[in-house]
């Protein structure tokens, strides 16, 4: 299935589970989001796409290769690219080098060798990135270097300790929200978590090896509005809004 539909003011995205037909690409040239969810895992691309004005990808469970299925034009502008569960697409990706507008990245569930790694620390201006369900740990983190710009980082499932005292050398500036939920983060973290992000205001930390006694520290945190750590006498959510930037 192929579904189109307008999304902002006269933006069109598309929704792709098998391969276009001729008249489908034709109406595609104006895509700007894209979500490919392959309905079969044969599903193939004869010929890729190309979509001149797209910004946002998502990729899940791809087994084609992203350079089959778009060509390398189409992902100049890419300001969102999301990655799940799709190894052979973060190799095409890497081996595309940079993408000097992207601002949003997710990738999920998959492997991050030294090359992965070094290409996402590689971008400089990320303002959210996602590596749940990863091997990213805390060099990983402390070798990014969207430092200045990042505002999300989510790190639910990685390998991430925020133990080791050389991390003070690596501030977040304008990070805001944190997710280390079901990572090894204990209270061992807490005073790391603190000078690394200086103004968070939104915390998810549940499933870790957080005290109910470490929990009530990092709740006195100046400027944090949201903490999430599975003890109901101590979290709160005090932003009122159920979307965080």
């Amino acid at each position: 299935m192929v579904d189109l539909f307008s999304f902002g003011e006269n933006r069109l995205a598309a929704s792709v589970t098998r391969e276009p037909n001729a008249v489908e690409q034709h109406r595609m040239v104006e895509v700007e989001s894209l979500n490919v969810t392959p309905e079969s895992a044969g599903m193939r691309f004869k010929a890729p796409l190309r979509l001149p004005k797209l910004r946002q990808l998502v990729l899940r469970n791809c087994q084609q290769s992203l350079l089959e299925m778009l060509t390398i034009d189409s992902l100049k502008q890419l300001d969102y690219l999301i990655l799940y569960h799709s190894p052979d697409n973060l190799v095409d990706v890497v081996r595309i080098q940079d993408f000097p507008e992207l601002k949003k990245l997710t990738v999920r569930q998959q492997f991050l060798d030294a090359v992965s790694k070094e290409w996402i620390c590689r971008h400089q201006n990320l303002t959210h990135l996602a590596l749940p369900e990863t091997n990213a740990c805390d060099a990983t983190i402390q070798n990014l270097n969207c430092k200045q710009t990042l505002q999300r980082l989510d790190l639910f499932r990685s390998e991430v300790v925020f133990e080791d005292q050389q991390r003070r050398q690596s501030v977040f500036p304008e990070l805001s929200s944190l997710d280390v939920s079901e990572t090894r983060v204990s209270g061992a973290s807490i005073e790391i978590i603190h000078l690394l992000f200086p103004r968070l205001g939104r915390l998810l930390a549940e499933q870790t090896s957080l005290t109910g006694v470490d929990v009530r520290q990092i709740s006195l945190w100046k400027g944090l509005k949201i903490l999430s750590t599975g003890y109901p006498a101590v979290d709160f959510d005090h932003h009122q809004q159920t979307f965080w930037p």
